[in-house]
């Protein structure tokens, strides 16, 4: 089984914004379980957790090493502006990870593995 970490916005202006970020990776996570993929959602995994830890580089370090571990990422709509994104996608294509865009992009590659 692939597993995909799914990249995309978090943090928002306000709570009911943020919980609109969490719930649509979520529900992509369950499209990708759905194809047979395994998805990572960092936001499901690490909800509330900012209340604690203060420092984001903290978290993009975590992120980063589960990003090493990954077959491929997942970039969600509206990571354009997100630094956190950027830094992302920066760091998978420096290690040479797949990067996609699309359900559909990512589907099609992972079939091409041998996957669903």
């Amino acid at each position: 089984m692939l597993v995909v970490y799914i990249s995309g916005p978090y943090s928002a202006v306000n709570e009911e914004r943020r919980k609109e970020n969490i719930l649509r990776a979520r529900i992509v996570g369950q499209i990708l379980l759905v194809h047979g993929i395994a998805p990572i959602v960092p936001h499901t995994m690490t909800d509330g957790w900012e209340r604690i830890i203060t420092d984001k580089e903290k978290f993009m370090q975590m992120d980063f090493e589960i990003i090493r571990r990954v077959d491929a990422l997942l970039f969600l709509p509206g990571r354009e502006n997100r630094n956190g994104c950027k830094r992302e996608l920066a760091f998978a294509k420096s290690i040479g990870k797949p990067c996609f865009f699309t359900i559909g992009e990512l589907l099609a590659w992972a079939k091409s593995k041998g996957g669903d």
